[in-house]
């Protein structure tokens, strides 16, 4: 990886933030610096929250069965088998069919200003 450019590039006063909702600050976070040399991010709250999943985790040494697990755990945890469960009806007004925590990550990923994005934040 090369290094950055602009070793001090940072997000400008007006996108910044006084609290958020993580161990890191939106200067670091909005960094070319963070980009090169990404650290542990920490939400508020989830580890806590989610203690038992996170020591399950832990224990499996392997990332592909790591994965595996996460994935078992989402989709129980969200009923995406069963999303009639969670509110799912054929007849809605609204498709909900395809509104996965899955979608809502990648459409984060892709275009944070986006409405998933907008979900993740609370906005």
């Amino acid at each position: 990886m090369s290094q950055p450019t602009h070793p001090n590039a940072s997000l400008p006063k007006h996108a910044r933030r006084s609290f958020n909702r993580c161990n890191l600050p939106a200067k670091i976070l909005g960094s070319l610096t963070y980009q090169h040399y990404p650290a542990a991010l920490a939400i508020d709250g989830v580890r806590e929250l989610y203690r038992d999943i996170f020591e399950r985790l832990e224990k499996l040494g392997n990332a592909v069965v790591r994965s595996r697990h996460f994935m078992a755990f989402m989709s129980a945890q969200f009923q995406l088998e069963r999303p009639e469960e969670m509110g799912y009806q054929e007849n809605s007004r609204l498709d909900r069919s395809k509104a996965t925590y899955l979608r809502l990550l990648r459409g984060w990923f892709f275009n944070p200003d986006s409405q998933e994005g907008a979900v993740l934040k609370g906005w």
